[in-house]
């Protein structure tokens, strides 16, 4: 299987001189990607290798485990995305040389992290420059009335 490159938005910040490299890095960095990927590596080998080959620029890659609270909470400072808002991100930021803008920030999560990164990403464009959510679980079994798709439904009148 070879990979496939899918690139949407954002397009219209680059002059149109500049596309074709832009693309061109981009591709380089998922074939350096997907060599590692097939050879069994993980997604952070695949990353350094894509670095290392010069293809991406060196950039910084937090996963946190999102265990129960990730599980088990919607919004609020008491959930998953309080501790990625006000814990994670300024404790990264304090810590390594992290870019502290939205333009040097992106989120993204698999399933239920992909559920975070939407949601926090959403709730807040102004600390994100893009989202990445793949397979997001949209689960509202936790889900207050500002995320329950029964309660937002009800207000909606059409």
């Amino acid at each position: 299987m070879k990979p496939a490159i899918i690139v949407h938005g954002g397009a219209w910040d680059i002059p149109a001189q500049e596309q074709e490299p832009h693309r061109q890095g981009t591709r380089r960095a998922v074939e350096a990607g997907w060599e590692v990927l097939a050879a069994g590596g993980s997604a952070l080998d695949a990353a350094e290798a894509a670095i290392v080959a010069g293809s991406i620029p060196p950039l910084l890659i937090v996963m946190p485990d999102n265990g129960w609270l990730a599980n088990t909470t919607t919004s609020g400072p008491n959930s998953y995305e309080g501790f990625v808002l006000n814990e994670l991100i300024p404790h990264v930021e304090a810590t390594y040389r992290a870019r502290s803008e939205a333009a040097g920030r992106a989120v993204g999560g698999l399933s239920r992290g992909g559920y975070w990164s939407l949601m926090m990403a959403f709730r807040r464009p102004d600390l994100f420059r893009s989202i990445g959510a793949h397979s997001p679980a949209l689960i509202d079994s936790f889900a207050g009335p500002a995320e329950d798709p029964s309660v937002t439904l009800s207000l909606i009148h059409i």
